[in-house]
């Protein structure tokens, strides 16, 4: 399915990103509000007019029925409520959503907000989640992780990414340069905004290969770097934008 550009997002706000979070801890329900507020200010639309919102698994305070418990926070009645959960995708897969729920006539005002800084610790400490433990989506009795990939250590995101990465030289062939040009790239976009951690803090192909391997064939510079944040948008029909 292809959107039709029948939506435009005309409304943005972001928590500048911290590899080592600084300010105040809140609850993901506060951080998703308060993102949702600055988002809705920069449209020029009011909160009464949100007849939409996407949210993703960052909700830490529930854990079923998670969009309808954003929206009673946020005091919205809306027509179209969606979870997604896409991993690092999240944020994109939330916005494609947005606007195809605008474009079939669902809703015409949505709230797009992923929330990423910490949260305050419970007053006890949380049960053991062997998922989290090893880095697994699911440790539960009859996934194939718990059957197929737990019983062999520490999977974690990294270790999967290394054998995508072993599979696609085994079956286009091996070049690590071209495979380090990637995270050379992706840098040099990121570092050109001033809020970014590495702002003004290019990168090589040979620093790429001379970094820590982490997950073979992966090299530091090619992994994830956990940091803090988050983002909204608000997302509208393109009359209402026009």
């Amino acid at each position: 399915m292809g959107l039709t550009g029948n939506a435009a997002i005309v409304g943005h706000a972001e928590r500048r990103p911290e590899r080592r979070f600084s300010g105040e801890r809140r609850f993901s329900l506060e951080q998703w509000a308060d993102l949702a507020a600055d988002a809705l200010e920069d449209a020029g639309i009011d909160t009464r007019e949100v007849d939409g919102i996407v949210c993703s698994r960052e909700i830490r305070e529930s854990t079923i029925f998670v969009p309808a418990t954003v929206a009673e926070f946020c005091g919205w009645s809306v027509n179209f409520a969606e979870w997604i959960d896409l991993g690092g995708a999240s944020g994109v897969g939330m916005i494609w959503r947005a606007a195809a729920a605008i474009e079939v006539g669902a809703c015409e005002v949505v709230v797009v907000a992923l929330t990423g800084q910490p949260t305050p610790p419970p007053p006890t400490p949380a049960p053991f989640n062997p998922a989290s433990v090893y880095g697994s989506s699911s440790a539960s009795w009859g996934s194939p992780q718990a059957e197929f990939e737990l019983p062999f250590g520490n999977i974690a995101q990294n270790c999967g990414y290394g054998m995508y990465a072993q599979r696609y030289h085994e079956l286009y062939g091996w070049d690590e340069r071209a495979r380090a040009k990637i995270a050379v790239d992706q840098r040099a976009s990121a570092s050109a905004h001033p809020d970014a951690v590495f702002h003004g803090q290019p990168i090589t192909v040979d620093d790429v290969l001379g970094s820590r391997m982490i997950a073979s064939p992966l090299h530091l510079l090619e992994i994830v770097m956990p940091c803090t944040g988050g983002a909204a948008f608000v997302v509208t029909s393109r009359e209402r934008a026009r």
